[in-house]
């Protein structure tokens, strides 16, 4: 058994390959325990955080594939930024990469080089791409961008049973790809940097 898992408002959306098939997790520890006998987590957030002023190979590998759709990988925060509690306090870090710091700690807390054998950073983009065999062009934030990857994770429109507040239809879709990429990962991108927790710095897709 396998899993996807993506951030969202309202926590982390899990995708299972039984039914209940989407769940609504508030916490990471919820998603830890609801994955405990997964053999593979993909999961759309950071693992292995970069020192101040240092970068991650796997990010810049991604912007190259991804092309069009580059600006949908954020930069990885430095380590000595993650209990950061204003967006003043840290340098050479977007805003959407600041709003995600509470989950990037959850997660971070949680990790272990022994855990990531199994819960790996990935990117919905880049396994949207792999499957489409080229980046895609439209926006997931259009009806025909979310069309285009419904069909490419062979996904019928589940009925929504949360608010939108707390899980918009582009998390549905992606923790469906990230579920894809768990089933069916491509080697992962990166050079074999580890952070100074030995947590390699990797995306799978």
């Amino acid at each position: 058994m396998v899993a996807g898992v993506d951030g969202c408002p309202g926590g982390w959306l899990v995708a299972l390959e039984e039914p209940p098939f989407f769940v609504l997790c508030p916490t990471w520890g919820e998603v830890a325990e609801r994955t405990a006998l997964c053999q593979r987590v993909a999961v759309d957030m950071p693992i292995g955080l970069p020192a101040a002023g240092q970068s991650r190979e796997c990010d810049r590998q991604a912007r190259l594939l991804l092309g069009p759709r580059r600006a949908s990988v954020f930069s990885a925060p430095a380590r000595q930024y993650l209990q950061a509690q204003e967006f003043c306090q840290v340098r050479g870090m977007s805003l959407q990469s600041f709003y995600l710091l509470p989950k990037i700690r959850q997660l971070d807390e949680w990790i272990t080089p022994e855990r990531q054998m199994r819960v790996w950073e990935a990117h919905p983009e880049l396994t949207f791409a792999r499957l489409a065999g080229e980046p895609l062009r439209e926006s997931k934030h259009t009806e025909s961008g979310r069309m285009r990857r419904r069909q490419l994770v062979a996904m019928q429109t589940p009925q929504q049973p949360w608010k939108r507040s707390q899980v918009r239809p582009d998390d549905v879709l992606d923790a469906a790809a990230l579920l894809h990429c768990a089933r069916q990962p491509a080697p992962p991108l990166g050079s074999g940097q580890k952070d100074e927790r030995g947590l390699l710095m990797q995306i799978y897709f």
